[in-house]
């Protein structure tokens, strides 16, 4: 992989700063400072994300303009670090810190269903982890994002197939 340098690794780094900026506020209780008429730095942060990855991925379709190749490479960005991360959350980070006993967070019904991350259907209940934390059963409360970005590379795709048959 050939890699290029260029600003928009800083970028990303003062987006997703922007964004840990906004969601401390939260995390203490207090509104989140607003920025030129956004909601607040993370508001701005997530559209820097989303606007950086929109030009990377419409150059990445440009580069090789293949459903197939284009839907690996893509799949290949989310899922194998997404499966990873579902695995280590559900079974490191949920035993460590749940207030149940083993056998009952393992057991709970609600268990299982936190699998469904990796289909893109965002759970952030784990039973009996951060259930009394302020932002209560926000077990990585970013993976939101992950079913948006997805629909935008199919968005890309679509486009770009409609845009080849125009030409």
């Amino acid at each position: 992989m050939q890699h290029k340098d260029n600003n928009l690794n800083l970028l990303r780094l003062v987006a997703a700063l922007f964004v840990l900026y906004a969601h401390s506020f939260a995390f203490y209780g207090n509104a989140p400072k607003g920025f030129l008429g956004l909601e607040s730095y993370g508001g701005l942060g997530v559209n820097i994300f989303f606007i950086i990855s929109g030009y990377l991925i419409v150059k990445s379709w440009d580069a090789n303009p293949h459903t197939f190749d284009f839907m690996v490479k893509r799949s290949l960005r989310i899922f194998p670090a997404l499966i990873v991360l579902v695995l280590i959350t559900m079974f490191l980070v949920g035993p460590i810190f749940t207030t149940l006993s083993l056998e009952d967070y393992f057991g709970h019904p609600q268990f299982t269903n936190y699998f469904n991350n990796i289909i893109l259907s965002p759970v952030f209940y784990l039973p009996g982890v951060l259930e009394n934390a302020r932002i209560a059963n926000a077990v990585n409360g970013s993976l939101w994002s992950l079913p948006v970005e997805f629909f935008m590379y199919l968005i890309v795709l679509f486009m770009g197939i409609s845009l080849e048959v125009v030409v």
